[in-house]
């Protein structure tokens, strides 16, 4: 699922603050320096340089930002192999 997809789609459940982030590195800076408070936190299991089971597990390590109120996770991916399917 594309990240446009995905905007579009939570703009219609009403969410109009969206943060995008390229991979799991960059979501860290985005959380820790956003001051925002996160509804839901989107996670691709398969981003570059830090996926998203990374992303969990270095905040639960390292602890939460305080504007980070644990919000719901959802991970997802499209890294699909055709063999997956055979």
């Amino acid at each position: 699922m594309s990240q446009r997809l995905l905007e579009r789609m939570l703009g219609r459940m009403g969410y109009s603050s969206i943060f995008k982030a390229s991979n799991g590195l960059e979501a860290l800076e985005v959380v820790k320096h956003s001051g925002e408070h996160f509804d839901v936190i989107l996670l691709d299991l398969s981003m570059p340089q830090m996926d998203g089971i990374e992303f969990l597990t270095f905040l639960m390590v390292h602890g939460r930002p305080p504007s980070l109120v644990p919000p719901p996770l959802y991970a997802l991916t499209l890294n699909i192999v055709v063999t997956q399917f055979e």
